[in-house]
């Protein structure tokens, strides 16, 4: 990517002025290339993860890190276009589709036009989850995949962040082969808080919708389509995802949109900045696994109970149907 021209422009638009530490790799991950396969347990429950608008899965290495450490295998898609940047097995490099707007349009035609944007990346999107799916179906069939009978697919979420949030939920909505869906911070402010097509159709499968709350005043649109968008989510809370599903909000010191990757923690500008990502990451990792681990794998735990709740910056509630 560095090579590339372009690549390299839109590597260092996400990751500003570490991407050259990343390069040299004095910045790294704790993964083993080629590590032998776990002999147990029998079967890895699977989590596909789709990355934010300009963003990569590299961005979510501690995320990813975490959940492998506790038995999941994850697949960490690039999207094309939606990424960076993408290089190709044969070299090929593509970098993030901007869409360009023409000149001269009302704010309502403008509005109207970033919606229909959003709508078709997000079908893209979802299509890519639904496809990484059936890769992953064909690979636990391969006998000479390292992962031959190993994955347990009917044990299958789809998790995103940002923009790949909606790729999640949308996939969701559309595919019953997902037992669970994760939404990190996904909502589609002043639009709606999940997908919302033409088709109606809902997710069958229960949801973690878990958000970092932001002040009003940061959000894009006008106060009357933020009462617009807040009213829309709690009618897609009461209807658009079954029972078992959860709304977390996070109210922690520092958290931001970009808490839920590894930006805030490689950005830390001092050891008190790092202590805060930190934190909200650890935090944000305990839902995501407890989420996981009770709709996969049916482990009782009392994470999401009110009254058992250990993270008093966390606000839960059961939502859905």
């Amino acid at each position: 990517m560095d090579a590339n021209a372009d690549a390299q422009r839109a590597m260092r638009d996400d990751h500003g002025a570490i991407w050259p530490l990343i390069v040299s790799a004095a910045i790294h991950s704790h993964a083993v290339d080629d590590a032998a396969v776990a002999k147990q347990p029998a079967k890895f429950p699977v989590v596909i993860l789709s990355h934010g608008l300009g963003g990569s899965g590299f961005g979510y290495t501690s995320l990813i890190e975490d959940l492998v450490s506790h038995g999941y295998v994850v697949a960490a898609i690039e999207h094309t276009s939606v990424a960076g940047a993408v290089v190709f097995p044969n070299g090929d490099v593509v970098v993030q589709h901007q869409d360009q707007l023409p000149a001269g349009l009302t704010p309502d035609e403008r509005f109207k036009r970033m919606a229909a944007s959003v709508t078709e990346t997000i079908t893209e999107g979802a299509a890519d989850v639904r496809f990484v799916l059936d890769g992953l179906i064909a690979l636990d069939r391969d006998a000479h995949s390292p992962l031959s009978g190993r994955l347990d697919l009917p044990e299958a979420a789809a998790m995103g962040h940002s923009a790949g949030a909606e790729f999640a939920a949308r996939a969701c909505q559309l595919d019953a082969r997902f037992k669970a869906c994760v939404d990190l911070d996904g909502g589609m402010v002043p639009v709606a808080a999940l997908p919302d097509y033409s088709d109606g159709a809902t997710m069958k499968q229960p949801l973690l919708f878990l958000e970092a709350v932001h002040p009003e005043s940061k959000m894009f649109g006008t106060p009357e389509q933020h009462a617009a968008y807040f009213k829309k989510k709690e009618e897609q809370f009461h209807t658009c995802c079954p029972s078992g599903s959860y709304g977390v909000e996070l109210r922690s010191p520092g958290i931001v949109h970009g808490s839920f990757s590894d930006d805030p923690l490689l950005e830390a500008g001092n050891a008190s900045d790092a202590e805060i990502a930190r934190h909200n990451l650890d935090l944000i990792e305990m839902y995501i696994r407890a989420f996981l681990d009770q709709t996969l794998q049916g482990r009782s735990q009392t994470l999401f109970d009110r009254n058992q709740n250990q993270a008093p910056e966390a606000e839960i509630r059961k939502i859905g149907r």
